[in-house]
């Protein structure tokens, strides 16, 4: 789940009733010049190697 508590499997099968929605609110962002996102949950996948190593991981 990302920090708005919906779930990936939700946004997968709702894909074709969000897509003009979410269509609407990027363009008009970016009409006005400002975004309202500011939340993520970022998780750095390990790649290999060893784990001490910044680079050896990808977000």
């Amino acid at each position: 789940m990302g920090p708005d508590g919906v779930s990936g499997w939700a946004l997968k099968e709702c894909k074709e009733q969000l897509l003009d929605p979410i269509w609407e609110m990027v363009t008009s962002s970016l009409k006005e010049g400002r975004i309202e996102w500011r939340r993520a949950n970022i998780i750095p996948i390990f790649k290999g190697s060893k784990y001490i190593e910044p680079l050896n991981y990808r977000l």
